[in-house]
């Protein structure tokens, strides 16, 4: 199986309305295939005492507009893996990322491949590491299970993404129990399409 882990930084936290403003994707072989960052479809800046992303860092960046990152999207996974199924890793992807990314598609017209699937690391850390203090956040479980914690700068989405490349490779000793946290599919809300989003 391809696995890419990746992250998203966004102008919000509502997964059916906000826009993505960053995208980091590695491979597990450690190559960073994708970090770009991205002008928010809804044109609307904003979350910037999180992530630190403002209008000046996004021209500096040359930022893409959002149909241009998900056409570089599969250019990237094509050139890496050609028509092979991929799966992509991300911290609470259920909750949040995976349906970022397919809304993301979505309003630009945009189809994803059908060989797509996501995974979520979250639950198995939860499962596998129940000691893990003082919480589960993506920082909590870098320090415990890489020990480190310095110079990292979470909320860039390229940062967080080496700390889940990272944690993921610690994780693939049960790479047995990855189906268990596997999505086959895309999410019910892409395949509704734009449900209240178009609202």
């Amino acid at each position: 199986m391809n696995y890419v882990v990746y992250d998203l930084e966004t102008n919000g936290v509502n997964v059916l309305n906000n826009s993505i403003m960053q995208m980091s994707v590695i491979a597990t072989d450690g190559q960073v295939l994708l970090n770009e960052y991205v002008y928010p479809f809804d044109g609307i800046i904003d979350a910037v005492d999180i992530h630190k992303i403002d209008e000046k860092k996004l021209k500096d960046n040359n930022a893409l507009n959002l149909d241009e990152l998900c056409c570089m999207i599969k250019k990237v996974i094509r050139d890496k893996y050609g028509r092979n199924s991929v799966t992509w890793v991300a911290y609470n992807n259920f909750g949040f990322d995976q349906m970022v990314l397919e809304m993301g598609f979505k309003k630009v017209n945009a189809r994803m491949p059908e060989n797509w699937s996501f995974m979520d690391i979250f639950p198995l850390v939860k499962d596998k590491f129940k000691n893990i203090q003082p919480n589960y956040k993506l920082s909590s479980v870098y320090k415990f299970l890489v020990n480190k914690n310095e110079g990292i700068n979470y909320h860039c989405s390229l940062d967080d993404c080496i700390c889940l490349f990272e944690i993921f490779q610690v994780c693939t000793i049960f790479e047995d129990e990855f189906i268990n946290s596997n999505k086959v599919e895309v999410s019910t809300a892409y395949l509704m399409g734009y449900l209240k989003v178009a609202n």
